[in-house]
């Protein structure tokens, strides 16, 4: 077990395991993912602040990172499936497992987080989430329950 999530590859718990739980194409359209990804907390970054080489830079680097492997693995997952990303607005209900974080982290960044890695992988943009479903944090094993669904016309 890490003792700190510096001591993860970023974006990835080992090995990475993604899963298609549910898939329901009809109307509501559905979609349940299980996955063991890291979820690094949002931080806010301004251009410069991705090329500082102090902690800043570091924090704004592994964010961009753990994002990037949860959006590639989200992609790989649902092009495996033959499953296209949401065009309609979308419910989005999420349940995060994390270990306990060397810094402070708030369910709305590592929520946060998670709908920036699903943009044009699970949704086109996060701008389509209209409705969040139940969702919180648990310490563990870092890995995500994430759920998706249409919104009635």
């Amino acid at each position: 077990m890490f003792k700190s999530s510096e001591e993860v590859p970023v974006g990835l718990a080992q090995p990475l395991q993604a899963t298609v739980v549910e898939w329901y194409a009809g109307a509501p359209r559905h979609l349940r993912i299980l996955a063991n990804l890291l979820v690094v907390p949002y931080t806010r970054q301004t251009f410069a602040s991705r090329y500082r080489g102090d902690a800043r830079g570091e924090k704004v680097r592994r964010y961009n990172d753990a994002k990037n492997a949860m959006q590639n693995a989200f992609v790989v997952l649902l092009r495996e499936k033959g499953i296209s990303p949401f065009s309609k607005e979308v419910r989005l209900g999420m349940a995060l497992w994390v270990m306990v974080p060397t810094e402070r982290a708030d369910l709305s960044n590592l929520e946060k987080a998670v709908e920036d890695a699903g943009n044009g992988a699970l949704y086109h943009d996060d701008r389509q989430i209209r409705r969040r479903g139940e969702g919180g944090v648990i310490r563990g094993k870092p890995s995500i329950d994430l759920h998706l669904w249409t919104l009635e016309d």
